[in-house]
């Protein structure tokens, strides 16, 4: 019986000696967890974050393609008024050309007039097709 009662004081002990161990493991298990919470809690944050962030950079490429579909609309119709311009210009040489063939071929009549007469509306149209020429050469240099 005595060593009965000495295996079971043995036993103890060991059981003492190993619950001491597991005990002292606890605190460093508790500061891993409150580690690994606190490292969740940053990771929910990050993740927050870049939702926000997808969703700003979502509206901003809608904005910029929203922008380049009015520069690209904005972009023909200069181009289309550049060719009606272009188109003015020449007719408008040509028109002028034939004046100076015609006044040529009258001034065999008229040796007095050295110079084109024109209308108001056609040098008010000059004007116009020069400061227009001006800026889209402009353009063209930028």
């Amino acid at each position: 019986m005595q060593t009965e009662i000495d295996l079971l004081k043995q036993c103890i002990t060991e059981l003492k000696v190993e619950f001491e161990v597991k005990n002292s493991e606890i605190p460093e298990l508790r500061k891993k967890l409150i580690e690994f919470e606190a490292r969740n809690v940053k990771i929910h944050k990050l993740r927050k974050k870049v939702v926000e962030v997808e969703a700003k950079n979502t509206k901003l490429i809608k904005q910029m393609m929203e922008e380049n579909n009015r520069r690209n609309a904005r972009i023909e119709i200069l181009e289309k008024n550049k060719m009606d311009v272009t188109d003015r210009v020449l007719t408008l040489e040509q028109k002028h050309l034939q004046d100076n063939i015609t006044n040529n071929n009258s001034s065999n009549f008229n040796s007095g007039i050295d110079h084109i007469c024109k209308t108001n509306e056609d040098k008010e149209m000059d004007i116009f097709l020069v400061d227009i020429n001006k800026k889209n050469i402009g353009k063209d240099i930028r």
